[in-house]
């Protein structure tokens, strides 16, 4: 969860497709947009991102 330019799969929930981006991608881009059924993604977009900023904390928060 250290590297912002891995690629983290985001599922979409209208027809399931996943979807490749980065951490770096995802928090810099609110739009995410299915290629297959064109679901506008923002809420699984903005899931990841928080799910990923916990992961984070915690971490951080057990290495103090």
């Amino acid at each position: 969860m250290n590297d912002d330019r891995s690629p983290i799969s985001v599922a979409c929930s209208k027809c399931a497709n996943q979807i490749e981006k980065t951490y770096e991608w995802l928090r810099e881009n609110e739009s995410l947009v299915c290629p297959v059924c064109g679901h506008q993604m923002a809420a699984e977009r903005a899931a990841v991102v928080r799910h990923v900023e916990t992961i984070r904390s915690t971490i951080a928060a057990i290495a103090r």
